[in-house]
């Protein structure tokens, strides 16, 4: 890793991700982002895959944590709210962006600037990194379709299951863990 200087420890955010700030040199010009990447390996690899020497490198948000799957399906209703209500998807984001933890203001300004860009707002999402495959097809659907609300609805929806299968898987490790302690031995 030479050449690459990094700040704090990457901070997990989704699967085996991490979300990094970069800088790097793409030919003649000076180039910066923000990529997922599981390391700074990773991160290098990447970004030589599109022609783009790593520079610098370093996580956006120090020590201080992620961004919850509570955040998310807050995020996806207040989106459902406000697209309904005719608000547009920059606006709605800029909204929400207000009261969003220090590490999802990072990532909503990002795709702010991606749309600001021109980018759609499923492209801005997938630009972004940090958000899942399914989340970002979803919602070039819902463009696709005019049917934006109801695709930030559906997003709310599956994370909400997800949410709640994992809370209940939690509570039968749980209870099972609990009754192998009550279980009387037999020899």
């Amino acid at each position: 890793m030479t050449g690459v200087q990094t700040c704090a420890l990457p901070i997990f955010i989704a699967a085996q991700y991490y979300m990094f700030q970069y800088s790097g040199q793409k030919g003649a010009n000076k180039v910066s982002g923000l990529a997922k990447a599981s390391n700074l390996e990773e991160l290098r690899d990447r970004l030589l895959k599109k022609g783009i020497r790593l520079i610098k490198a370093k996580s956006l948000w120090g020590m201080s944590g992620s961004v919850s799957i509570d955040e998310i399906i807050r995020f996806s209703g207040q989106m459902h709210s406000m697209t309904n209500s005719g608000i547009s998807s920059d606006t709605a984001i800029k909204l929400i962006a207000e009261y969003a933890s220090e590490d999802f203001k990072y990532i909503l300004a990002d795709i702010r600037n991606n749309l600001n860009q021109g980018f759609s707002l499923a492209d801005s999402f997938r630009k972004n990194g940090f958000f899942s495959t399914l989340f970002c097809e979803t919602i070039a659907m819902g463009e696709k379709s005019s049917k934006l609300p109801e695709a930030f609805y559906n997003i709310r929806k599956f994370y909400m299951s997800e949410k709640d299968i994992k809370r209940k898987a939690k509570s039968m490790r749980s209870e099972e863990h609990t009754s192998e302690l009550q279980s009387p031995v037999r020899s």
